[in-house]
This record gives structure tokens, sequence and C-alpha cells, in this order.
């Protein structure tokens, strides 16, 4: 028969363990960038937007979720040969049909772009698609599309990558699969390196990433386990004072 005390040390230990277990399950947000109204055409990016997303309107502009939350804990970037964040150009029309709203690179003479993802501390972010088009007349080819983890390692790479023109779109499964990349930190590099570069020509929407709250490593939760098993032999061991009533 289990004592008081034993049955309020297991009722903890139990409580710590589901903690433990739910924090473990915990559910992915995610926020997509339109690259909508109020942002104006031809003029760069503020560097406030995409980061820290918390709700829509925020700071004035406008975000999609899509039914899964938000990344409160997670900034972007958008980068064009070292300049800090893309000129936007808004209302396109069918040059990048279906996309309307895009950013792009601000000169012709950008044969590099790139993305940046960061998460705080505690949490990853996950790269769940993107949208590029092509606002020349012919296909453009990107040399490459490199996807590296928070240590600057490659998680991924394309080569010889066709953007197609017109009407047609390249997203993330089609480039990188339906896998989606994650880490405290993701950066995404589009290199064209032709002697004429044509990055200017490509242009980017429905940036789509979560944040991910990170979970204890499995030492971490194996030491926890060890420390609830002793605390429950612990209990077992220490004796329990019994009240004593004396008729007389």
């Amino acid at each position: 028969m289990i004592s008081k005390r034993n049955h309020r040390v297991f009722c903890a230990a139990m409580v710590l363990v589901a903690s433990l277990v739910f924090g473990m399950a915990s559910t992915a947000q995610a926020t997509r960038l339109p690259f909508g109204a109020p942002l104006v055409d031809n003029v760069q990016i503020p560097t406030a937007y995409g980061d820290n997303v918390a709700g829509s309107p925020q700071l004035g502009y406008t975000y999609f979720n899509d039914g899964e939350g938000w990344t409160p804990n997670v900034t972007w970037d958008l980068l064009a040969t070292g300049a800090p964040n893309l000129g936007l150009v808004g209302s396109i029309g069918s040059a990048f049909s279906p996309l309307v709203d895009v950013a792009y690179p601000p000169s012709a003479g950008a044969a590099t772009v790139t993305m940046v993802l960061q998460a705080a501390a505690g949490y990853k972010v996950k790269l769940l698609d993107f949208q590029v088009a092509n606002w020349n007349p012919t296909t453009i080819t990107w040399e490459s599309v490199q996807v590296l983890d928070s240590a600057n390692n490659p998680l991924a790479t394309a080569t010889n990558v066709l953007v197609p023109n017109g009407a047609g779109i390249l997203d993330q499964a089609g480039t990188f699969g339906a896998t989606p990349f994650e880490d405290t930190k993701l950066t995404l590099i589009f290199t064209e390196t032709s002697a004429s570069p044509r990055a200017f020509w490509i242009a980017f929407d429905n940036i789509k990433f979560a944040e991910v709250q990170e979970v204890p490593e499995p030492s971490t939760l194996a030491l926890s386990g060890l420390g609830l098993f002793g605390l429950m032999v612990l209990a077992r061991q220490v004796p329990v004072r019994q009240s004593l009533t004396f008729k007389n």
C-alpha cells in the first residue's frame, strides 16, 4: 500500500515527466511573407520586415500564417551581394504571374542573392517554402542554390537550376524536395555567375518559415529520468511516522 508521502512524490514525478513529454511535442508555428502593402514599389525593404512576427498587422505590415501560428522568435533577411535587404516591386501583373508582390535584387549587377533565417536561443527555424519567378523573356539558369546550416555546412545543393519565365514558378519542393530544412540558423544562397549576372530578373515571394521550440537532449532526458527514479526510491525508503491512538 502506498503511503501519503510516497503518493505525493509519485504525483510530482508524473507531473514533471508529463511536462517534459509535452514540451518535446511542442507545435511548430509558421509565418508567410507576402511582400504586399504598405511596402512601396522600388523602395528597399525595411530591416524590420519579417522579423519576430507575432501577429498581423505588425508595425503596419501584413503577414499570413495559413492557420499555423506566428514566429516571434525568428528573424529574416534577404541580401543581394552583401547589401541588407532587397528592393520591392508590387503589382507587377503577368510578368511574374501568378506572383504579384515580390522582392527582387536592386541592380542587374547582383550575381548572388542570400536569404538568412535566424532563431532565438531555445528555438529552431524551419524553412517550409519559397517561390521564385523570372522576369526575363527567357529561362534563367542559376549556377547553384545552396542551403547552409548554423555552422555554414551545406545541407543541400542544387546545380544548374532553371528558373522559368512567364507564368512558371520555382519553389522549394521543386528545388530540394518536400522535406523542410531545420536548424537554429538557415542560409540560402542563390548564385548566378555568368559573364552578365541576371539576378536582377529574379523575384521572390511567399517565403514561409516556422519556429520550433528546441527539446532537451537525450542525455538531459536520461538524467531527468534518473533523478525521478531516485526520488521514488528515496520515498520508499524514508519511514513515515505513524500516528498512535491510545485507549484507556
